[in-house]
């Protein structure tokens, strides 16, 4: 759970083995290609009941579905596939 609070805070591989003493392999499974963490999917990988993490991030105040800060998209296409703004209003 520390490995995913750090990667979020943007700390680099090196700083969280350092301060964690986690390998960079075991970092990386936490960072791999998700846009977002469901309570299902971190209690699948952390072997926990989906409870637990949800008592978890309701105590440390953690919504992953909320997106605070820019997201950028790697998608060369993606201005083509975002429909123009008139359209939205």
């Amino acid at each position: 759970m520390r490995i995913v609070l750090l990667l979020d805070q943007g700390v680099s591989y090196s700083e969280i083995r350092e301060q964690l003493g986690a390998f960079p392999s075991t970092i990386s499974r936490w960072e791999h290609g998700s846009a977002h963490w469901s309570l299902r999917k971190m209690a699948a990988v952390m072997k926990v009941n989906k409870n637990l993490i949800a008592r978890i991030w309701k105590e440390a105040d953690l919504k992953p579905r909320r997106l605070e800060r820019y997201m950028a998209f790697n998608d060369p296409q993606f201005e083509e596939k975002v429909p123009p703004l008139s359209n939205c209003i």
